[in-house]
């Protein structure tokens, strides 16, 4: 059986410590504003989503 709770707090908390993506979005979103980050921000969601999927199945 997967651990489902193991696996969600691990991604819950990699993804709110601040990191070289969440430093580079306060950083963009300051200089240009929240609307114009919002492209980057899915780009760092996809990109994460990615990450913690492959770590999960290998």
């Amino acid at each position: 059986m997967f651990p489902w709770a193991s696996f969600l707090l691990y991604t819950f908390v990699t993804s709110i410590t601040p990191g070289p993506n969440n430093i580079m979005s306060m950083s963009l979103g300051l200089r240009v504003g929240f609307k114009k980050t919002l492209f980057f921000n899915a780009g760092v969601l996809t990109g994460f989503c990615i990450i913690t999927n492959l770590c999960a199945f290998f």
